[in-house]
């Protein structure tokens, strides 16, 4: 680009914190491998008291050199992206989204896609397995956030609902 007084150069790159999507499988996007990899942390569920609510607890606050590109407003089904579009929130469709849900994804350069969700979020009422946890708290660098499971088999009590919505 060229102005008056001097030029001006730029580059573009296109990130992918959570891994490139494969290129020869057509539900495979940028967000859909970030609600694959989110549905999948502590993925066997080995630290579970059974008949007692059991909460995993997901740190979102270090991840190297991706820090803080999950922002609280991923915890939203749908958020605006560039220019007004439409996009899914990675990190409530990562736990409520079903299989071909539709997934918006915006693009830099102008545009947007939708493509269908591959698999079920981790508390989709959706999912022929219900996951064994009671709540998810998830910490990001300016919030956190508390899903519930609502097929849950030991639900959060009130009063366990109350306390953790006084975290920090």
């Amino acid at each position: 680009m060229h102005v008056p007084n001097a030029p001006i150069d730029f580059t573009v790159s296109e990130v992918h914190p959570f891994g490139a999507p494969d290129p020869g499988k057509p539900s495979d996007t940028t967000p859909t491998t970030a609600f694959s990899k989110i549905c999948s942390i502590k993925a066997k569920q080995t630290q579970i008291a059974e008949g007692k609510p059991s909460i995993l607890w997901i740190d979102f606050r270090d991840l190297g050199k991706w820090a803080d590109v999950l922002k609280e407003e991923q915890g939203s089904p749908l958020i605006s992206g560039h220019h007004g579009t439409l996009c899914s929130g990675a990190i409530w469709y990562g736990f409520y989204g079903w299989k071909d849900a539709p997934v918006f994804d915006d693009h830099i350069g102008g545009g947007q896609s939708i493509t269908p969700m591959a698999h079920f979020g981790r508390f989709s009422r959706e999912a022929p397995k219900v996951s064994r946890y009671s709540a998810a708290i998830l910490c990001l660098g300016e919030a956190s956030i508390l899903f519930e499971n609502p097929a849950a088999a030991a639900p959060l009590s009130g009063e366990q609902r109350a306390a953790l919505t006084r975290l920090p």
